[in-house]
């Protein structure tokens, strides 16, 4: 079953919890892997990830998969048993207008992402299985990376990185 929980009244993000640039076009993320993508931890709770970043927009607790979906208006953050695991970022939710950086890699702007990432040291690049890669290494999951309009990327907790071994396979 899953239940949309209510939420307060929606209210900004911190102004000092990402860089954004002065034009307001773009928001840059900084990943550290298995640390965090900007300023957003992994392992934090529901409570102090929303504390840190604002309201958001709505929160969905999925009682099939265990895991409570918290979203906000460029990605959506899954935790399980409230700790936060996964950060997904798609083009769904317009990660066109982010910079997602990854030591000299721009992972939403760069054409030969796959490439890219491969280069970086212990990147443990996995097979590419039904148009989804696993860079066990550094965290990060790509589905439909050849694709302009329905990629998704997720950044997962060093804990997450069985389940993100059998997720490709499944």
């Amino acid at each position: 079953m899953i239940r949309l929980l209510p939420h307060r009244f929606l209210k900004p993000v911190r102004s000092d919890s990402l860089n954004v640039s002065d034009n307001m076009k773009s928001i840059e993320y900084i990943v550290k892997p298995y640390i965090s993508v900007g300023n957003i931890e992994f392992e934090k709770s529901i409570e102090d990830t929303i504390e840190n970043l604002g309201e958001p927009i709505k929160i969905i607790e999925d009682e099939i998969m265990r895991e409570t979906r918290v979203y906000y208006p460029n990605f959506v953050l899954v935790f399980l048993r409230n700790r936060l695991k996964d950060i997904r970022f798609s083009d769904e939710l317009e990660m066109k207008k982010l910079n997602i950086l990854l030591n000299e890699v721009n992972i939403t702007k760069e054409k030969d992402l796959i490439t890219r990432l491969s280069e970086i040291p212990k990147s443990k690049p996995s097979e590419i299985i039904k148009k989804t890669i696993n860079f066990n290494g550094l965290g990060i999951n790509i589905t439909n990376y050849e694709s302009k309009i329905k990629r998704e990327i997720r950044f997962f907790a060093k804990s997450r990185k069985k389940y993100y071994e059998l997720y490709q396979l499944a």
